[in-house]
């Protein structure tokens, strides 16, 4: 039990000193579907009393260096967080922002994790192994690779909107030997290649990159990333690129519409005749057919971003627009914001993938939508392997597909070990733990076997085993929704603190509570109010405190069956309940 406590409370301990020690400056602004799920990292700035996140630019960067100059250091001691085993989950991913397949080798496949870093398959997806552990930024949001060169890569860091690991961009990072490692190329953090959406190479101009970032613009380099030029100028998100090989690229501009630009000339175009919207929408992704570039498809969010506006397709390069039938009302775009895409096949002008929340596809060039395999919610992107298979980026990971069987994928996520862990608890004798994930449910190891069950549903929140009977264990899921399960079975035991705190505006979106090691049947719970207290497993609730300055977001206990609380608060106070007494020092 000692040594399941030791390595719980490291995993914790590095969680928190890594989140706070990646953090750099944001590069968020106010915009339609900003604050709704899954917004963590709003949540943890708030717990921070530091609304805009910021740091002074090059710091983190600074830290990153002198952690490398201590590593030698920390090696030296047998006690330290050097010598954690990772222990899964194996069989889950993770959020996909981005998937590569070499342009030298068809079964080699890079992923690009939010929160992951960049990763890789040699074997087309049986196991993958990551290339850089200590990188100073494990926030990968898009990857590329030079079609002139195959042994060059580049990827971008910084997931700009909908951050729910606390991981900022540090620019873009460059491989020489065929992504095997990576150079942090540091001058790309003096520009304004923060909030990274998008890097593509030029399919006609050697050493030629372009990167789209949330609110920079457009930028080009022309010397294999060692300088770089503005070429579009937008205060607002490029969310996508594609290149294509007549010297033209294409380029999203949230609520404005497809814009050309020239690579020669740097002439940019606006694309949104024919029916073509004036207004009511925001995000777009778009996608054109390889082999008959004219032929283009493209989605547009709604204004709010929390649903679809329309479709379109156009068989003319995009001097008019068409507008495509509705997807299927049971098909969620709920979150077009976060997850948003489209893609089409290389060579069928008439197949069609639409995807978000859920996916749906079309293979009568959008007249009719069909239901298609789902292996999880949020869809980020799609990258093809040949002419039939693509792969599928999502919250869980990849997945393979054939445009020939939709009904069925295969699971790519074999120690594609990404998963994000807000909190996680031991169990009292053996190897066995549970932990709660980003979208990915609470997840529970039988004595430390690698393939991870999920136990609970939506995004695992803070769970803990009872220490004195381990077949009661509480988990959670967003905004407190607390359960006990035990051997009967699972029982919601949240319903009194949130009616009494206005539900969801009263409770964090990842709350936390503690279990007393000493007396599982006590349940502590901070919220946005006051601090609740169980005594009985959570069949009844008391309020411990009244109204504590500030709101409270943590709770720990002294080492006794009749505990002191000590509550941490927004207000930089820390109170202590002693009995019935309340204190703040």
């Amino acid at each position: 039990m000692m040594n399941n406590k030791l390595i719980i409370g490291a995993l914790v301990l590095l969680t928190s000193t890594f989140g706070i020690w990646q953090w750099t400056k944001s590069q968020e602004v106010t915009e339609p579907g900003q604050g709704e799920h899954p917004g963590w990292v709003d949540h943890f700035r708030e717990l921070k009393g530091d609304e805009n996140g910021e740091i002074p630019k090059g710091l983190a960067m600074k830290w990153y260096k002198a952690d490398q100059a201590n590593k030698s250091r920390y090696k030296k001691k047998e006690d330290n967080l050097e010598n954690i085993k990772e222990i899964g989950p194996f069989n889950v991913g993770g959020r996909t922002r981005s998937l590569l397949v070499d342009y030298s080798n068809p079964n080699r496949y890079l992923c690009a994790g939010v929160s992951g870093g960049i990763w890789v398959s040699e074997n087309a997806g049986i196991e993958w192994n990551i290339v850089d552990n200590y990188a100073p930024t494990l926030s990968a949001t898009s990857i590329t690779q030079s079609p002139f060169d195959n042994t060059l890569f580049y990827y971008g860091t910084g997931e700009a909107f909908g951050n729910s690991a606390d991981l900022g961009g540090l620019g873009l990072f460059k491989s020489e030997d065929g992504a095997k490692s990576f150079q942090h190329l540091e001058h790309t953090m003096t520009t304004s290649l923060t909030g990274i959406w998008d890097v593509e190479h030029s399919l006609v101009f050697d050493s030629t990159i372009y990167v789209a970032t949330h609110s920079g613009g457009l930028w080009r380099s022309t010397d294999a990333a060692q300088t770089f030029t503005r070429i579009y100028s937008t205060s607002t998100r490029i969310h996508e690129i594609e290149v294509r090989e007549d010297g033209h690229i294409l380029i999203a501009v949230n609520a404005y519409g497809i814009v050309d630009i020239d690579e020669t000339t740097l002439v940019a175009t606006r694309m949104n005749g024919g029916d073509w919207p004036t207004s009511g929408y925001s995000r777009i992704s778009f996608d054109y057919v390889r082999d008959y570039p004219m032929v283009m498809y493209a989605q547009l969010a709604s204004s709010d971003g929390l649903d679809i506006n329309s479709l379109y397709k156009t068989s003319n390069g995009g001097v008019t627009w068409n507008r495509l039938a509705d997807p299927p009302a049971n098909v969620s775009y709920a979150q077009a914001w976060y997850c948003f895409k489209l893609s089409t096949a290389p060579k069928d002008t008439n197949f069609v993938v639409s995807l978000c929340v859920d996916p749906t596809y079309s293979n009568d060039g959008g007249q009719s939508w069909r239901d298609m395999a789902d292996p999880h919610a949020d869809y980020h992107e799609v990258t093809w392997i040949n002419d039939n298979e693509f792969l599928v980026g999502n919250d869980a990971g990849v997945s393979r597909f054939n445009k020939l069987s939709m009904f069925s994928y295969t699971n790519l996520n074999n120690g594609l070990n990404i998963t994000q862990f807000y909190a996680g608890h031991f169990y009292p004798t053996g190897n066995s733990v549970v932990g709660g994930t980003q979208d990915n449910g609470t997840r529970f190891s039988n004595n430390g076997i690698p393939t991870f069950a999920n136990i609970n549903g939506g995004d695992g929140a803070f769970c803990s085993v009872h220490q004195q009977d381990d077949k009661i264990r509480y988990v959670s899921s967003q905004y407190l929704n607390m359960r006990r399960q035990t051997s009967t079975g699972n029982r919601t035991i949240s319903n009194y603190i949130r009616s009494q705190v206005n539900g969801n505006e009263g409770v964090w979106f990842i709350n936390p509570f503690e279990i007393n090691n000493l007396d599982g049947d006590q349940i502590y719970v901070p919220t946005r109010r006051e601090v609740y207290r169980s005594l009985d497993q959570g069949n009844s609730w008391l309020a411990l405190t009244g109204d504590i300055p500030g709101e409270s977001f943590s709770v720990g206990l002294s080492n006794s069956t009749n505990p002191i609380a000590y509550i941490g608060g927004t207000a930089s106070r820390i109170c202590y309940v002693n009995g019935a007494a309340t204190a703040c020092v």
